[in-house]
């Protein structure tokens, strides 16, 4: 099978994943706040990650810049409650359209940080991206800005942030370095907000839908690494936002949530305006980012 083919396989098992955690996260919140599951899929995710620690040959976990590990971690910490607070407060559809305005964040905080050279085509795709949240979140008449929206706007910048601060650190200490840091550092910083809207299942049932979001979530992780390790990202965003249509059916199917217009037509703008950057950026060989998104 050919590296362009595994990597394309490797994504379209992410978008799955990511999906299927959104849905778990939908299901869940008839008893546990968003910000309850996010602590616990970081922590449990956390423990998924020691097969591969203690296996035999695995080189010891490095941090040579320990304090970005840290500010990393809090990052995607913050970044996850928000999105998994979103997830449970507006249609899901509407939701993953806006998630993904990561990578356009990334761009426009690298050029107003003076992180990087910023052209007049990256500049058009962010500006469209943007232009379709604005679509997306035009509130109707007499209606204010929702909470559910901010949360998921600010995941989306918190991750991007996140992306910048961590870019070095997947190739000078190891993905799993860093998987594991954003693990641990990102539960204890979701710890407050868990505790301030603690909830277990009650059911057996909602045992499992949230062993089925770790699980999920962890694959999704995964699937994010290896595709990335096999394929650049201008080749790979095409696929990423197969998830995209991966929650819009099932949250047709599982929720009986049908998107508007509005939403399609930003949807549209954002995902247009995703692709252009990452081909901008593969042709620049400087990849967005190799961890995929939040939620």
């Amino acid at each position: 099978m050919s590296l362009p083919l595994q990597a394309a396989l490797w994504m379209t098992l992410s978008a799955l994943g990511a999906s299927f955690m959104n849905f778990a996260v939908r299901g869940l919140s008839v008893e546990l706040s968003g910000a309850s599951v996010a602590f616990l899929r970081m922590a449990f995710g956390s423990l998924l990650f020691l097969p591969l620690l203690l296996r035999p040959g695995q080189a010891p976990l490095s941090f040579s810049r320990p304090w970005r590990h840290v500010l990393r971690g809090a990052l995607v910490g913050v970044s996850t409650v928000w999105g998994f607070e979103a997830l449970t407060r507006m249609p899901l559809a509407t939701a993953t359209a806006l998630f993904f305005l990561a990578p356009i964040f990334v761009t426009a905080f690298a050029a107003l940080l003076r992180l990087e050279k910023v052209g007049i085509w990256r500049w058009g795709a962010s500006a469209a991206g943007f232009l379709g949240a604005l679509i997306i979140l035009r509130p109707a008449s007499g209606e204010g800005l929702s909470l559910g929206a901010f949360y998921a706007v600010g995941s989306s910048a918190l991750f991007a942030a996140a992306l910048l601060v961590g870019r070095p650190l997947s190739r000078e200490d190891g993905a799993l370095s860093v998987m594991v840091s954003s693990n641990v550092v990102g539960a204890l910083a979701g710890l407050p907000w868990a505790l301030s809207a603690w909830g277990t299942p009650s059911a057996p049932w909602l045992w499992g839908v949230l062993a089925a979001a770790i699980l999920a979530g962890s694959i999704r992780s995964f699937a994010d690494i290896k595709a990335y390790d096999l394929g650049e990202a201008g080749f790979l965003a095409p696929f990423s936002f197969l998830r995209l249509i991966f929650v819009a059916v099932g949250a047709w199917l599982l929720f009986d949530e049908t998107p508007d217009a509005r939403t399609l037509f930003g949807a549209t703008l954002i995902v247009g305006a995703s692709v252009a950057t990452a081909l901008r950026e593969a042709r620049r060989k400087r990849p967005i980012s190799r961890t995929g998104l939040p939620s």
